[in-house]
């Protein structure tokens, strides 16, 4: 698999992941502590989608999609490229990503 390959499913379980709790829920608190419920069900699941968000956001991806990616996805009014990054920087300390992923290095 290419690093483009990786990169692709990477911005897929983002996607996914920010559709399925954050798209519908107006209170991102609401939306991390929905998302936290299910934290333990799958752990290597949530793994993968915490690493997945860490590539995202350090990614250089083309002007404009990593607006695109996290408006589309949340309906967030985030304007320019370093406000979509800080918005998922947001969303993977709610979500403690972090432990997920020490959990993998560990």
């Amino acid at each position: 698999m290419s690093a483009a390959d990786d990169l692709d499913t990477d911005l897929g379980l983002v996607r996914d992941f920010l559709v399925e709790h954050y798209r519908d829920e107006p209170s991102d608190d609401r939306a991390a502590t929905r998302a936290l419920d299910r934290f333990n069900e799958n752990p290597p699941r949530t793994a993968r989608i915490a690493l997945a968000f860490r590539r995202v956001i350090d990614a250089e991806l083309p002007e404009g999609d990593l607006q695109r990616l996290a408006f589309s996805c949340t309906g967030r009014d985030l304007l320019t490229d370093d406000d979509a990054r800080a918005y998922l920087e947001h969303v993977f300390e709610a979500n403690l990503f972090d432990l997920a992923i020490d959990d993998i290095e560990d």
